[in-house]
């Protein structure tokens, strides 16, 4: 992995490609990049990256027989609110939420809840319908 020291603080535009070796949702690519301004961060299998959302980061081509998992996970405060949608959900994870802008995701009691899993296709596509907003093109998994 490498990342763009802070490119969180300024805007920086970017083509949506759609291109099919591009994991991200609409093949996003950041042109211009001074290449002396990247600074490696190589991972070893099993390690993780935390980092601004903001920060421009990349990776090269996947070589190995395994897939490679992204997770992103967004903190915010409970005051916040969905601009983009009628419905989202959010978990709750510190403190109280007297705002209650977001459906509180339900805490799972057992493997593959059926109940839980229907909540999370839920959320999932809510999910969908703002990133794709707009797209010319869709995947069909996020």
């Amino acid at each position: 992995m490498s990342v763009l020291p802070g490119s969180h603080q300024v805007e920086m535009t970017h083509d949506e490609t759609y291109d099919e070796d591009n994991l991200l949702t609409r093949g996003q690519h950041i042109h211009d990049i001074n290449s002396a301004n990247i600074v490696a961060m190589p991972l070893r299998p099993g390690q993780v990256s935390f980092h601004n959302i903001g920060t421009a980061h990349g990776s090269g081509t996947n070589s190995t027989e395994d897939r490679r998992i992204g997770l992103s996970l967004h903190y915010m405060p409970t005051h916040t609110r969905q601009t983009l949608a009628d419905w989202d959900s959010a978990a709750l994870v510190r403190g109280t939420d007297v705002h209650n802008h977001f459906d509180h995701a339900p805490r799972p009691t057992t493997d593959l809840d059926p109940a839980i899993m229907e909540y999370h296709a839920r959320s999932s596509e809510a999910l969908r319908k703002i990133v794709y907003d707009g797209a010319k093109t869709t995947r069909t998994t996020l």
